[in-house]
């Protein structure tokens, strides 16, 4: 009796407990979820997993992992970011506004781009700016600076003030102009100074800009400054340094980029900063470096990338060899295949043009992109006519001062002859190439079916193709219905070297139809081309300002139409808060038409006491002016007291842009042929730096 009512109990109990149960949908109660991706972190905080090893060259310590039952070393998942900085009491530090990449951000850089690095899980192009794919916008800010061509312009502008000084007593007949370019002079005696104090600042914010700008507009002593912050105890200021070593160009830099890429504790970023700054250097020791990370990492995709984007501007035959046969094999990832015809297009090796007209045939989309990409890469110019010249010059007082020595000058005459023969066929083959890589842009990029090789297709056209493929091309943007097929092929008919398109690009303006993005490509095509024509139309295009894009093209095409009468306007915009987002537009179109007074207001707003906003736009604009007098203002902007730390690293971001060497500025050329559409995260966040 006693054990039946025992069992009559239970079975009571189990009967309430499946009544719960179903109650709660059926299934049985559980603990709350956990959160695994904050279960590591938490356990390395109370130090259950996780021994750090000795001081590696990244600053940061590796910690291994030896599970309990197997007993053998796995490799952790990387450590989470560290955590993001106060900002100090009065300081003006916004860590979210940062010019600086840190984990998870995509703030704004003083040019106009995004400099965060790519969100954890997803891959992107180079779209920093939230474009789509299609967008023209995208082609253009890589390329800008080579088209603009700012100090070629201002130098034009400046003898143009040299000569009306002659004929007019010493006066100068441009009143208000800029007066002087920045020159190398100028970044010596008041930018660099200032940019070496820098690299000590207490902010890491700073110091990262700092070493960046001091890489692209220093000289070949500043290797021993930046060295140092290769070990800095910020990630940011380390890959920033070990990327200036590449900027600087100096082979002195090899052997410490060397050990950074082989060293496997090394952040990959920092890997890539490396690999890249070889192929800045571009010298035989630097191609075997590279040659050997491609053997050593075959499993790093984004290394992988950069590391044969690098590899095209190493002017050496194993370089060459290396990405031709590279490109053949078979089973490898249709992005890096890509990126490695792009390469071969740069290195210019023999039969490339052959290799990117079949390749416009490839079954891969994105190796179809880079190949037309790669034919509008390839100088068919060539050098030629400027050697034969020289070797004419050479010869010619050889034979003057062996003057009675009848059996020299027949040398001489032989030698000048060979030269002449030698010349003539490196211009038929050029020659010949052209016509090749012409006739495949227009037969077979041209009618692909994947828009964005139709648009590079046709930009490559406007930048090789002669006089017969852009009569193609022309009656293609009139006729065709996609608008981002006009807009690249207007921007092509701006950029090539013929008369043509001109009057095409006017009549376009004409319809209504035309969306603003669009219509801005052809705005500035027209200014691209310096159709004299269009400038009423694009100066009432300007007045308006209904679209920001429309509003930005507008500006930077009067400029280059020289367009004096819009300077006024453009000053006022320039010195307002409004539109912040148009402020280097216009900061470019009054340096293109060389308006001092701007300068000079611009110069007022930094030195006020208003807003941080305010200041940084400031900033921005005097960035594009690139005249001397901007220069010592923004040297100036760093000297200020009270000043912030974000204002400080943008003024430090600008001074470095508006320094850097030579006539075009030194990144301009490394990554202005890349295809932004290929899901290569690391290498396009290089690119917008």
């Amino acid at each position: 009796m006693h054990r039946k009512t025992h069992i009559a109990l239970f079975c009571l109990l189990l009967c309430c407990a499946s009544s719960a149960v179903v109650a709660q949908g059926g299934r049985s109660p559980r603990r709350p979820p956990v959160d695994r991706s904050q279960r590591g972190f938490a356990d390395r905080q109370r130090g259950l997993i996780g021994t750090p090893t000795p001081y590696s060259p990244s600053g940061q310590a590796r910690p291994t992992f030896i599970p309990p039952r197997t007993g053998k070393p796995v490799v952790p998942t990387p450590l989470p970011p560290p955590p993001t900085p106060k900002p100090k009491p009065g300081s003006g530090f916004n860590p979210r506004a940062n010019p600086v990449a840190t984990p998870g951000m995509r703030p704004t850089p003083p040019h106009g781009g995004t400099t965060g690095s790519p969100p954890r899980g997803k891959k992107r192009g180079g779209n920093t700016k939230g474009y789509t794919q299609s967008d023209w916008r995208n082609w253009w800010d890589l390329n800008s600076a080579h088209y603009l061509d700012l100090e070629n312009r201002f130098e034009a502008r400046r003898r143009r003030q040299e000569r009306d000084r002659d004929i007019f007593l010493g006066e100068s007949t441009g009143a208000d102009e800029i007066e002087k370019h920045a020159d190398r002079a100028d970044v010596r005696t008041f930018a660099l100074p200032r940019l070496r104090h820098l690299l000590s600042h207490e902010s890491f914010v700073v110091r990262a800009e700092a070493v960046l700008a001091l890489g692209r507009s220093g000289v070949d002593s500043d290797f021993a400054c930046i060295t140092p912050l290769v070990k800095d105890e910020n990630r940011q200021v380390r890959r920033n340094a070990i990327y200036a070593l590449g900027l600087l160009g100096i082979e002195k830099a090899l052997p410490l980029l060397t050990f950074v890429l082989r060293d496997s504790s090394v952040q990959i970023d920092e890997q890539i900063a490396a690999t890249l700054a070889l192929g800045l250097i571009g010298s035989d020791p630097a191609a075997d470096a590279l040659q050997e990370s491609m053997k050593r990492t075959p499993a790093v995709r984004d290394l992988q990338a950069a590391t044969l984007h690098a590899l095209g501007f190493v002017d050496s035959v194993k370089a060459r060899v290396f990405l031709k046969h590279y490109f053949y094999r078979s089973s490898i990832d249709p992005n890096l295949r890509a990126i490695a015809l792009g390469s071969l297009g740069k290195q210019g090796v023999d039969g490339a043009v052959e290799i990117l007209s079949e390749s416009l045939s490839h079954k891969e989309v994105m190796v179809r992109r880079s190949a037309a990409l790669a034919l509008g890469s390839i100088d068919f110019k060539g050098t030629w006519a400027s050697d034969l010249a020289e070797h004419r010059r050479e010869l010619r007082g050889a034979v003057s001062a062996s003057t009675g020595r009848r059996l020299v000058e027949e040398q001489i005459a032989n030698f000048l002859v060979a030269a002449e023969v030698s010349a003539y066929r490196t211009r038929d083959r050029l020659f010949a190439d052209r016509r090749m890589a012409s006739d495949a842009l227009v037969r077979v990029g041209l009618k692909d079916s994947d828009e964005t090789v139709r648009n590079f297709s046709a930009i490559a056209l406007g930048q090789v193709g002669d006089s017969m493929s852009l009569s193609v091309l022309r009656k293609a943007f009139v006729d065709s219905s996609s608008r981002s097929f006009q807009a690249h092929a207007a921007l092509a008919l701006g950029i090539a070297d013929a008369t043509l398109g001109g009057p095409d690009l006017l009549t376009a303006l004409e319809h209504r139809t035309l969306d603003q993005v669009t219509r801005a490509a052809v705005i500035l095509a027209a200014g691209l081309k310096e159709h004299e024509a269009a400038t009423r139309r694009i100066a009432r295009e300007f007045k308006t300002r209904a679209d920001a894009s429309t509003s930005g093209a507008a500006a930077v095409a009067l400029g280059l139409l020289g367009y004096r009468d819009e300077i006024p306007r453009l000053r006022r915009s320039v010195l307002s808060t409004s539109r912040p987002e148009l402020k280097p537009d216009y900061g470019v179109a009054l340096s293109l038409l060389g308006d001092a007074k701007s300068v000079r207001g611009l110069g007022k707003l930094v030195r006020s006491r208003r807003s941080s906003s305010a200041r940084i736009q400031s900033v921005r604009a005097l960035s594009a002016m690139r005249d001397a007098t901007s220069l010592k203002l923004l040297v100036e902007a760093t000297l200020s007291n009270g000043v912030g730390d974000m204002v400080l690293a943008v003024s430090v971001r600008a001074l470095g842009t508006l320094a850097e060497r030579g006539t075009l500025p030194v990144t301009s050329e490394f990554y202005r042929h890349l295809n932004h559409t290929l899901s290569v995260g690391h290498l396009s966040f290089f690119a917008s730096l």
